[in-house]
């Protein structure tokens, strides 16, 4: 009997430090509830008399039983825990009228670079506007698939924030700082929603501020005949992303139409 209790209490050690190996503060706390449940009828079992083995026998399956449950209820609870903390899949999500939203949480993706002061139009244009600072950044999954085949997968998302550009702020007594955003736009990959060459263009902008979603826009929208003619991978201004643009050039993927002395 003596050698059972120690055989029970030891497989609740051994439980214990199978949840500390698994991580966190929860489940040692599960670990010590799940102890205590178990421990506390041991601790009542006795010498059992003569005649009373069938008795004992009962006890005894009562105390693995009630171990099973524990088990397996800690087993269910760590992975229904797991699944909650799984973040929500990244992309594009539309609005009931077909509209993309415009998702929260673009700053939480990779990052790919800035730029300042950039523009495809007329250079003395550019000149005569105070510059702004562009930020890049493109869903996580996405950045995985490209660092590993050179191209981008279908519902690739890309968002691009535009940001004033402000001097003398705080110590700073040369160059320019970021300051409030002035307007975001994004690129999307859907091959059913555009079937004609794949993309799609979005911006947020509004009379009354940032959008919270936004239709895309339309075919003859100049961003469509700029993204086919000039960017160095499907569709995208992969020449500006230095760590992409080397993955490209070693796998293969530039298009054989970039050329990066063609001005628009």
């Amino acid at each position: 009997m003596l050698q059972e209790e120690n055989s029970l209490q030891s497989k609740v050690g051994d439980l214990k430090l199978f949840r500390r190996g698994k991580g966190g503060g929860g489940s040692s706390q599960l670990a010590q509830w799940l102890s205590s449940r178990v421990t506390r009828p041991l601790k009542r079992v006795v010498a059992p008399r003569a005649g009373d083995a069938r008795d004992t026998f009962g006890l005894m399956m009562k105390i693995v039983l009630r171990l099973a449950g524990c088990v397996f209820g800690a087993v269910f609870a760590w992975s229904w825990s797991s699944a909650a903390q799984t973040p929500a899949a990244e992309g594009p999500t539309y609005s009931s009228s077909g509209q993309l939203v415009r998702p929260a949480d673009y700053r939480e993706w990779v990052y790919l670079t800035s730029g300042l002061g950039m523009t495809y139009g007329p250079a003395q244009a550019a000149a005569e506007r105070a510059p702004q600072f562009d930020n890049v950044f493109v869903t996580r999954e996405a950045h995985k698939v490209f660092l590993r085949s050179g191209t981008w997968p279908d519902k690739t998302m890309f968002i691009l924030e535009i940001r004033r550009a402000d001097s003398n702020v705080s110590i700073n007594n040369g160059g320019r700082t970021q300051g409030d955003i002035v307007a975001i736009e994004a690129a999307v990959k859907d091959l059913r929603r555009f079937p004609d060459g794949g993309w799609g263009y979005f911006t947020f902008d509004s009379p009354r501020g940032l959008a919270d979603a936004a239709a895309p826009l339309p075919a003859t929208a100049s961003c469509y005949s700029c993204h086919k003619a000039h960017t160095a991978v499907d569709n995208t201004f992969v020449q500006f992303y230095p760590t992409l643009f080397d993955v490209a050039k070693r796998l293969g993927t530039v298009k054989a139409t970039y050329d990066p002395a063609r001005k628009p």
